[in-house]
Formats: C-alpha cells, sequence, structure tokens
C-alpha cells in the first residue's frame, strides 16, 4: 500500500513520516510528554491497543504533551503515534520544467503551463516565490513578488511587483507610483502620450514632426521659431518682441463701402479696407466676436486702421464700440473731420484705450492718400 503524507511546512526537524513513542507506566500517569514533537491533529493515542478519541479521551494541543483523560496505571501501555511532514527527497512532485521532472534538488528554469499545477496525488497546488529568492529564469502566466526577488529573466502574462530594477520588456505596462528613468528614456512607434500632471523637459524639447497643440498656458523663458508658424490665440509677452525677419499682417479687404458695412471685428483684421467709393458718411462698429469689452482688460489700448476709398460725402466723425453708442473721437488736430477726401484713400486710425468697465477713450486719425 502506498504511503500518503502531506506537503507544507515541516513541524519539526524529524526526517520520519511517522514517529511511533510506547509507554509503560510504573504508577498513576496522565500526561506523556512525545519527543519527537508532534502536529496537533495529526496524531493516534492508543491505550492497551484500543485507540482514543480526540478531546474526549485525551488532549493534544501543544505539540509536545499529551494528557490522557483517563489516567493510566502501573501496568498498561500507552502508545503515540504522530504523521510527521513529507519530506521531499528525490521524490517527483508532478512539476515539469522544459520536460524535466522538478525533484528537490532543483532546476534553473521552471515553466508553469496549464491553468493548474498539481502534486502527484492531482490536488492543485499554490505555488509561490519566497521573497529573496535567487533563480536564472521563470516563466509564468501571472507573476507576483511581495518582497525582493532577483530573477534573471521573467516571462509573464501579468507581473506585480512593489520595486522594478534592470530590463523591463513587454507590451503594456501600469505604475501607480513613481517612475524613475536615469538613462534615455527612447518611445519607439508611440502614437499619444496622455500626462494629467507636470511633464518637466530639463534640456529641451524637440518635435521634429506634424503639430504641437497647447490649450492651456504656456510659459516660454526664451522662444526661437525659425519657420512660419501660426498663432490663433492671445500672446503675452512681459518683456517684448523681437523680430529680425519680414513681420507681414493679413488684411481685411471688403468689396464694398464702409457705411454698408459698420461692423469692424478684430477677430477678422486689424486693417480693414472698403474697395467701394464712398457715397456717405458713416460710424463704424468696433468689435470683435467675444467683444471688446470681453477681451480687453483695463489698462490695455489697441490699433486699427479702417481704409476707405475717399470721396468728398463719404467721411466718419465718430466710432461705436461693441454696438454700443456713439462715442466722441479725440481728433488729431482738434477738429472732428468735416469731408472726405477728393480722391485716393482716406485712412482712419483708431487708438483704443480700456479706462474702465465699458469705459473707452478713442483717439482718431485721418489721413488722405491720392
Amino acid at each position: 500500500m502506498a504511503k500518503y503524507g502531506y506537503i507544507g511546512n515541516n513541524p519539526d526537524n524529524t526526517p520520519v513520516i511517522i514517529a511511533r513513542q510506547v509507554y509503560n507506566p510504573t504508577g498513576v500517569q496522565t500526561n506523556f510528554t512525545f519527543n519527537a514533537g508532534y502536529t496537533p491533529g495529526y496524531l493516534d493515542v492508543y491505550l492497551n491497543g484500543v485507540k482514543l478519541l480526540n478531546v474526549s479521551d485525551y488532549s493534544a494541543t501543544n505539540g509536545s504533551v499529551v494528557g490522557i483523560t483517563s489516567a493510566a496505571q502501573n501496568g498498561d501501555s500507552v502508545e503515540i503515534v504522530a504523521y510527521k511532514a513529507f519530506t521531499i527527497g528525490q521524490s517527483i512532485l508532478g512539476i515539469s520544467s522544459a520536460g524535466t521532472s522538478v525533484r528537490s534538488t532543483g532546476v534553473n528554469v521552471l515553466n508553469f503551463v496549464g491553468a493548474a499545477v498539481t502534486d502527484v496525488g492531482g490536488n492543485q497546488l499554490d505555488i509561490s516565490i519566497t521573497p529573496g529568492i535567487t533563480t536564472a529564469d521563470v516563466s509564468t502566466s501571472s507573476l507576483v513578488v511581495v518582497g525582493i526577488s532577483t530573477l534573471g529573466n521573467v516571462t509573464a502574462g501579468v507581473a506585480t511587483a512593489n520595486q522594478f530594477s534592470g530590463n523591463i520588456t513587454g507590451t503594456a505596462a501600469t505604475f501607480t507610483g513613481n517612475v524613475t528613468v536615469g538613462g534615455t528614456l527612447t518611445y519607439d512607434d508611440v502614437t499619444n502620450i496622455d500626462s494629467i500632471g507636470l511633464i518637466t523637459a530639463r534640456n529641451g524639447l524637440q518635435v521634429t514632426g506634424g503639430i504641437a497643440t497647447v490649450t492651456g498656458q504656456t510659459n516660454l523663458a526664451n522662444v526661437s521659431v525659425s519657420a512660419a508658424s501660426t498663432f490663433s490665440g492671445k500672446i503675452n509677452a512681459n518683456s517684448g518682441v523681437g523680430f529680425t525677419g519680414f513681420l507681414r499682417e493679413g488684411i481685411n479687404i471688403v468689396s464694398g463701402k464702409l457705411s454698408d458695412n459698420v461692423t469692424i471685428n478684430v477677430d477678422h483684421s486689424m486693417v480693414h479696407y472698403f474697395t467701394t467709393t464712398e457715397t456717405t458718411t458713416s460710424i463704424p462698429n468696433i468689435t470683435s466676436t467675444a467683444g471688446i469689452n470681453t477681451d480687453l482688460s483695463t489698462g490695455e489700448s489697441f490699433s486699427i486702421n479702417i481704409l476707405t476709398t475717399a470721396a468728398a460725402a463719404g467721411y466718419s466723425t465718430g466710432a461705436r464700440i461693441d454696438a454700443g453708442a456713439t462715442l466722441p473721437v479725440l481728433w488729431n488736430g482738434g477738429s472732428d473731420p468735416s469731408a472726405g477726401g477728393s480722391a485716393g484713400v482716406d485712412v482712419y486710425t483708431f487708438q483704443v484705450i480700456k479706462t474702465g468697465d465699458a469705459t473707452f477713450t478713442i483717439l482718431g486719425n485721418v489721413s488722405n492718400f491720392t
């Protein structure tokens, strides 16, 4: 008959499978010390060949002493049999590594193949790697390391650890803590990088292709633009802006006259040119998509040029902001225009200064170019 033990932690260092001790008391005795030690629940006790029942006939709880309920007398025989831990020796566990049966001597590479690992009895085993273990290679569908383990190469579907060091190669990785890279971090074929926190580039940032889109505030200490660039939002330059190349500005050309198109939207351009000869007076309405009062802060100013195809009957004496009431213009020379030029182009320049909420001062100048 095959002998069966259990695979687990050794209760002691005794290499036997079954430990047996017989006692012949010379007087009244209830406690018997089992020299080999035992695991509670893994022993049998006999009195004169009759097996006693645990708890009701004897107690064995501390791994050393067995106490029987009815005391043994002179001439009685007490036998205690303890079932010890199974010592593997050179026995096969039922686990194979690259076709080699795993024995107590072990092998360098251990492959866990399939949904479960079983012992020779068909019982499923839970395999764990003790913290601090050092091995050459591990291949498994899932690896969880709680402590510090040194592994030569790990091939796993999912690997979980508190800390990684060395080379890591995989198709996906999730880190819940900080990731520190001492050398060069190279992204091959990365489509998108999504960061919800701060990205710091200490030695520069290079975008060699595509479009770099920044929707939030951008603080730049030194900016050099070497090619054509388009800025669709507001640019704040606290220390000035320097240009060494060709500075150009778009112009809004209208096939019509100012008196028929009095709304001047600064979002389209700061220069508006009307190519049809003017025939009457008009008051330009200077605005923006969001509104000048919204876009402009108190203490800010802007300049806008309105070009009309000149005619004596066509001229402007005031201006409106955001479709409000007509505001007086402080004209260069002190007088309002009373007539347009006889020919050529009349150029109206308005300097708009915001002095308070919905409060503006407008400086005006008109010149004729023939």
